[in-house]
């Protein structure tokens, strides 16, 4: 056995550690050595502390092992431009192989085994995209293996692989960030084969018919240093091609004064929670190497969307103005292609502190159901099909059902063209005041709106639209400082001016008012705000308020 079966080209058995004539520990680890460096190309080799084999119980295990690559082969591989992108590091303190008999020893060309468990592994990732190997990516990874692996041997058979407790670095030179940490992982593989039989099957993944690798509590700062990135778990269920995702969360770091401290300007502050995602077919390695973002269709279950704004800091010179949605599409650095977005259940809340009333008004959509098709900053695809569009509906306040519709140009994002569509059912006082008095300083005293139609065709520096708004019996008192309190009061001059000569109190009234309007763009508005202002613009003129006096400060 020791002579001819066990037999190492390049490793020498440590026969100093053997118990006696008849222990084969050192050869079988020279034998182990010589398999992964020959299934490597040469480039990784194999150090292991220990090992105890069982050959009456067919089970082996090893203690305190690593699996590293060889630099000068790992040279010589990048000179002949075979080095791979993905280059492993591996380190373990204990590995049980279940059903490995005196055959898995003897055959050269076969390996059996019933289970292999994994614990508490250390992986190290270093991925670096080399452009000769850009052929070797449109084959399947299987092939590639398969066709390393049949110079040795004809077949693999694994039952069940199970690592536990693993925790892996992906470390990408392509980032200046270049160091992502993933904790207590779960990876388990089931009824693995590897032979000419499965090397064209496309229902395994890594010739494994079923995959699935969980992690939980990812964690991760945003480069701008304003939030943390938490994931309650990552599982990734690799033959279908799916990752779900569960208790996502985008927190700011620090509390609103601690945040707002880092900021250059006016910008709003975010806090999104989604219990659930779910992407579907998708290419989760190239994923999570941040080299692409390609999914058939990504679906968000439920979740809240918090907004804070504050009027108070300065407005921030020379803010860009491609912060547009289709822009930010494009300004990811990879490639990207969502066929279809799906929101359910979904809640935004939007807060925002005036300083001239020294008081905050909060506005809120529940029950947001919508869709956004063809996300993507590919050019073959934009000459496809060169619009985004959205379409959703959700409740106003909890009661009023509202209704929108955009539709993005990727031919102009240059220029941020795009047009929306706006319908809302009726609107009471009891709904309004609590956002017209803090924030627009007037109060509805009488009057409903019973329906609205907005439709605005904007850019990068203006909107222009027109609005259709059915109301009667409208009577608003505008509101001043009081300092007294430090709160507002009626302004009965302004009041009995307004209702007196400038109101109008219903439309239609002799006949039907559907005003057109132009809005130009400040350029620390966001695409939300600027939207938002247009069509207050047009309502203030279908009501019949001059807009200086109203839109002056917003």
């Amino acid at each position: 056995m020791r002579l001819h079966i066990l037999r190492a080209r390049d490793f020498k058995p440590d026969n100093s550690k053997a118990k006696n004539i008849l222990d084969l520990r050192p050869a079988i680890i020279a034998k182990l050595q010589q398999l992964v460096k020959d299934g490597s190309n040469g480039l990784y080799t194999l150090s292991l502390q220990e090992i105890d084999p069982d050959i009456l119980s067919s089970r082996l295990d090893a203690i305190n092992g690593t699996i590293v690559p060889d630099t000068s082969a790992m040279r010589m591989l990048d000179v002949s431009k075979k080095l791979p992108d993905d280059i492993f590091n591996i380190k373990f303190s204990a590995l049980h192989i279940d059903g490995i008999g005196i055959e898995s020893l003897l055959h050269k060309n076969e390996i059996n085994i019933k289970a292999i468990d994994l614990t508490g592994p250390i992986v190290i990732i270093d991925h670096k995209r080399r452009s000769y190997n850009e052929i070797e990516r449109k084959k399947n990874d299987h092939l590639t293996i398969y066709q390393r692996l049949m110079n040795q041997m004809h077949k693999i058979a694994i039952g069940k692989i199970t690592i536990e407790h693993a925790r892996v670095s992906l470390q990408n030179h392509k980032e200046k960030r270049t160091e992502t940490n993933f904790n207590d992982i779960t990876i388990s593989m089931d009824d693995l084969l590897i032979d000419s039989t499965t090397q064209y099957d496309q229902n395994r993944f890594l010739f494994a018919r079923h995959a699935r690798l969980v992690t939980k509590n990812f964690r991760i700062g945003t480069p701008d240093s304003l939030y943390f990135i938490k994931l309650g778990s990552i599982a990734i269920q690799a033959e279908r091609h799916e990752i779900r995702i569960t208790d996502a969360e985008l927190t700011p770091r620090g509390n609103v004064k601690q945040f707002e401290r880092k900021l250059k300007g006016r910008e709003e502050m975010y806090h999104v929670i989604a219990p659930k995602i779910v992407f579907k077919t998708v290419d989760w390695w190239l994923l999570l190497n941040k080299e692409s973002i390609v999914s058939r269709q990504v679906i968000i279950d439920g979740g809240i969307v918090k907004v804070f704004f504050d009027k108070s800091l300065p407005i921030a010179s020379n803010e860009p103005m491609n912060h547009f949605p289709h822009q930010l599409i494009m300004m990811i650095p990879c490639p990207v292609l969502v066929n279809k977005l799906s929101v359910d259940g979904l809640k935004v809340v939007y807060t925002q502190y005036n300083p001239k009333t020294r008081s905050t008004g909060t506005s809120f959509f529940t029950d947001i159901v919508g869709t956004a098709t063809h996300i993507t900053n590919v050019p073959n695809e934009i000459k496809r099909y060169p619009f985004t569009d959205f379409v959703g509906k959700g409740m106003f306040m909890s009661k009023v059902p509202i209704a929108v519709k955009f539709k993005f140009d990727l031919l102009k994002t240059g220029i941020g063209e795009f047009t929306a569509d706006v319908h809302m059912d009726s609107l009471t006082k009891e709904l309004v005041n609590p956002i017209s008095e803090p924030l627009g300083q007037f109060t509805i005293k009488s009057g409903e709106m019973e329906k609205g139609d907005a439709h605005v065709e904007g850019n990068n520096s203006k909107i222009d639209g027109k609005i259709l708004i059915y109301y009667k019996d409208l009577h608003i008192t505008p509101l001043k400082e009081d300092s007294s309190n430090s709160g507002l009061k009626r302004n009965h001059l302004k009041s009995f001016f307004a209702n007196s000569f400038l109101i109008k109190n219903s439309n239609p009234e002799a006949t039907l008012r559907s005003p057109s309007f132009e809005v130009p763009r400040d350029s620390h508005q966001n695409f939300i705000s600027f939207i938002w202002t247009s069509i207050m613009t047009g309502l203030l003129k279908t009501i019949g308020i001059p807009v200086r006096l109203v839109m002056k400060d917003n």
